[in-house]
């Protein structure tokens, strides 16, 4: 039997015909809930989250984008915590003391 008389069977049992594969377009997988957890995870050092959530907010896929768009604000919630700590500490005064008076008490 050649394949010109499998295709009217197929389409006879009610099998959709397969499209063909566009070999431009590449196939995006769904991504796991480990791989999400991973990138959740190194997301709080500031660089990877960026680059990571910048890779992944460019993918057309949905998925992508939520992904990346979470690990862009995971990766700047501890940079804005340490702005925080900082304006905290140059506010109280206390920056400045921090060796107390055993820098006035050094000889020159």
């Amino acid at each position: 039997m050649n394949e010109e008389n499998l295709e009217p069977i197929t389409a006879a049992c009610g099998e959709p015909a397969k499209p063909e594969a566009n070999k431009g377009e590449k196939q995006s997988y769904p991504i796991g809930r480990g791989m999400k957890f991973l990138f959740y995870m190194l997301s709080l050092f500031f660089f990877p989250g960026i680059v990571f959530g910048a890779v992944f907010y460019s993918k057309d896929d949905p998925d992508y984008r939520h992904v990346g768009k979470n690990c862009i604000y995971i990766a700047l919630l501890p940079f804005i915590f340490y702005l925080f700590i900082v304006i905290i500490a140059l506010l109280s005064g206390q920056v400045g003391n921090v060796f107390g008076d055993s820098i006035k008490d050094v000889p020159y």
